[in-house]
């Protein structure tokens, strides 16, 4: 049986090694992305059962690459997490109206 596949999209390159390591460790495929476009670039090749979703990113954020991917047939039925490390006022609703929208 193949390992379910898991993307990680964090612009903390400490964040990506020690959850790869972790995840990894734990039987999952895992890819890295240390930002949208990049992310963008693996899942052309890649289609993961799970993202781990960094808020903030430079460029395009988190939360703007989550409504991309639900908007796109083929990555809709990914499940997204959102992660921050920078928690600010409205970040959790914000996240919580995407998920709500199916976005």
């Amino acid at each position: 049986m193949a390992a379910e596949r898991i993307l990680i999209v964090d612009d903390n390159a400490a964040n990506l090694k020690l959850a790869r390591i972790l995840l990894s460790e734990g039987g999952y495929e895992v890819r890295t992305a240390g930002d949208a476009e990049e992310a963008l670039r693996i899942l052309e090749s890649f289609l993961p059962r799970l993202i781990l979703m960094d808020i903030q990113l430079p460029g395009m954020d988190g939360l703007t690459l989550t409504r991309r991917l639900k908007a796109d047939e083929r990555t809709t039925d990914v499940l997204i997490l959102a992660l921050t490390a920078y928690a600010m006022k409205g970040d959790e609703e914000r996240s919580a109206a995407n998920a709500n929208k199916g976005l």
